[in-house]
């Protein structure tokens, strides 16, 4: 009976790890639109993305918009963009910069799954705000844009 017990035991332990075994890789997309990186560039940022999907295992998007878009159709382009990529019920994250030369550039970030817990803006963290604040500060002033450190700037936010 005791052997019966343990062998019980431990194929019920066994069947509560299964899940956890079934972890898919994270992916990473780099979109530059008007081709404001270089080759070399590119192959860097879309390298550095991939050890931050990796590390966080989550999915990792970043669209460099080089033409003029609405506020909203940003938002639009970021979050079906993900979701046409990677589906609803996935964990990953999805910012879209603009470097259209719009006199008023909108950057926004759109999150899935967890990552929707992890990249937050609440009271108790302002996580996107500072990852925005962060990608920022290499795109002004207007003209002079670091389009590369801004790239590795968000690479390095998450």
């Amino acid at each position: 009976m005791k052997k019966y017990l343990i062998v019980l035991l431990t194929v019920l332990l066994m069947m509560l790890n299964l899940p956890v075994c079934t972890a898919s890789a994270a992916e990473i997309q780099l979109y530059d639109e008007g081709s404001r990186l270089s080759t070399e560039e590119f192959v860097q940022a879309a390298e550095r993305l991939n050890e931050a999907a990796e590390h966080t295992g989550m999915n990792v998007v970043v669209i460099l918009g080089s033409e003029r878009r609405s506020d909203t159709t940003i938002e639009t382009a970021a979050d079906s963009t993900y979701d046409q990529l990677y589906g609803q019920k996935t964990d990953g994250i999805c910012i879209y910069i603009d470097v259209s030369s719009n006199a008023h550039p909108y950057d926004y970030i759109s999150t899935s799954g967890l990552g929707q817990f992890y990249y937050t803006n609440s009271s108790e963290s302002n996580r996107v705000d500072s990852m925005l604040y962060a990608v920022e500060k290499y795109l002004y002033p207007a003209g002079s844009e670091d389009v590369f450190g801004a790239v590795m700037a968000f690479a390095d936010q998450i």
